[in-house]
């Protein structure tokens, strides 16, 4: 994995911070705009099994994380995620090919040391799959067995080359996503007694090569 120095910053313009506690309802746990990065190089706070960049995208502000095809990328984190929580960010979906294009982001409770089980990260977890025109849901549990209930919603809103805002919100046990303040999933997952401590963008065997900004985590 390509590693990065750890580094915590907090400004009032450009948030990069990667700790905080989260007792109170929309407490950081993570912000991340790039707005420190250079354009052209890999994100600090970021580790990813293939390269990557940051870049500007025409006609939209700010700094934007491109992730390329095949690739895992995670952001480096110092805590566990409370019970209630929410990850934010901002999405443009682009794709090599017409094949198998998806963007999986999996929210999961890591192993200590880590763990390179490609399919089923960590003990359990949740994964969201963002492809042009689908949005769906699954998740897994410790006997990394996959949730057979998982739902899909076909959707015009994630189109290539457009932006959509992205919102993960997950409360105790249940899991709502929208896209664009539209809610388009509501789901129970399995039952966990493990905190969420990891966050990943995953596109093993994916044409997909989209681009994020804006990501923030925060307690609900």
């Amino acid at each position: 994995m390509i590693r990065h120095k750890f580094i915590t910053t907090c400004l009032l313009v450009g948030l990069s911070t990667f700790s905080g506690k989260t007792q109170s309802t929309g407490q950081l746990i993570l912000a991340d705009n790039f707005f420190k990065e250079a354009i052209g190089k890999f994100p600090s706070n970021w580790e990813s099994n293939v390269p990557c960049e940051i870049v500007s995208v025409k006609n939209e502000p700010g700094k934007w994380l491109n992730m390329h095809a095949g690739g895992t990328y995670i952001p480096l984190l110092t805590q566990n995620f409370p019970e209630n929580f929410k990850v934010e960010f901002d999405f443009i979906y682009k794709a090599l090919g017409e094949d198998y294009n998806t963007t999986e982001i999996t929210i999961f409770s890591q192993k200590p040391g880590g763990d390179n089980d490609v399919a089923f990260p960590g003990n359990e977890g949740i994964k969201i799959f963002l492809e042009n025109f689908i949005v769906s849901y699954a998740c897994y549990s410790q006997q990394k067995t996959e949730d057979k209930l998982a739902k899909e919603y076909r959707t015009n809103i994630i189109q290539t080359d457009k932006k959509v805002k992205v919102n993960i919100q997950v409360s105790r046990q249940e899991v709502n996503i929208y896209i664009n303040n539209q809610q388009l999933i509501t789901s129970h997952f399995s039952s966990t007694t493990l905190p969420f401590n990891a966050l990943r963008f995953h596109l093993w065997g994916s044409q997909a090569e989209p681009l994020i900004s804006n990501l923030k985590i925060t307690n609900q």
